[in-house]
């Protein structure tokens, strides 16, 4: 299954200037948190998969693969919010002993803040599908952030997928020695695992760290810049787009 990183060095908007659609994704983001409506998300979201699927060409079955870690958080978030405790107030649907409750408002409010949630999540995998971590970094080097922050992002970027490559690589070994036959020896290997990654990775970063002042490290990684279009049109687009939906959250509010 192709990862983020493939499918962002194959985009159709590879090309384009990363703070372009930086900006384009923040609009739609901010847009969507602010209206917090359960039409308004939908749309983002249904729009969002839209323009991921047959725009950037993303295999339905890899964006499920995406979206099952933000559902994860989400779905547990909700659950603390649709279940209430104490006495229950009117309009409670179940109702369990006086105690634990479940009402028609906790049920809307648990779906509104799914849909927002799931919505912003999709309008920023939009970004992440269509634009490198380089590209990103030099694009957020060109508005002035922090060297230093922007060079902490690179370097844990690129750590997370050695972690999570030496993390595969051990389940892998793990599994084929029989370790996960039983729950008694699921969390003896899942120990094993933890504490190994912990220290591989602590090693793993020292040579990395060597590696850089080698090479004369002082504090900023510099890379080939690219020759990037600048496509306002996409900028437009995003503005007429959120324009219409503030309009229809206008008027679903009065």
């Amino acid at each position: 299954m192709e990862t983020i990183e493939s499918y962002s060095y194959t985009s159709p908007l590879r090309l384009v200037h990363p703070n372009i659609k930086l900006f384009a994704v923040l609009i739609t983001l901010f847009l969507t948190i602010f209206c917090y409506h359960i039409v308004i998300s939908t749309i983002v979201y249904f729009v969002t998969t839209l323009v991921a699927i047959y725009y950037l060409k993303v295999k339905w079955r890899s964006l499920i693969h995406l979206m099952r870690v933000p559902l994860s958080f989400i779905f547990l978030s909700v659950i603390t919010i649709i279940v209430e405790f104490g006495a229950p107030t009117a309009g409670a649907i179940i109702n369990l002993g006086n105690v634990v409750f479940i009402s028609e408002a906790g049920v809307w409010r648990g779906v509104t803040v799914m849909l927002t949630a799931m919505a912003a999540a999709n309008a920023m995998y939009l970004l992440a599908l269509s634009t490198p971590i380089i590209d990103f970094c030099e694009g957020l080097a060109k508005l002035k952030l922090p060297k230093s922050m922007v060079t902490l992002m690179l370097m844990i970027y690129r750590l997370i997928f050695v972690v999570s490559e030496m993390a595969n690589k051990m389940r892998i070994a793990q599994t084929a020695r029989l370790g996960y036959q039983t729950f008694k020896e699921s969390l003896q290997s899942f120990g094993v695992l933890v504490s190994s990654i912990f220290i591989r990775s602590i090693k793993r970063t020292t040579k990395l760290y060597n590696a850089l002042e080698a090479r004369a490290y002082n504090g900023d990684i510099v890379v080939l810049s690219q020759d990037y279009q600048m496509r306002y049109q996409i900028l437009v687009l995003t503005i007429v787009f959120d324009g219409l939906l503030l309009t229809l959250w206008m008027l679903l509010w009065h």
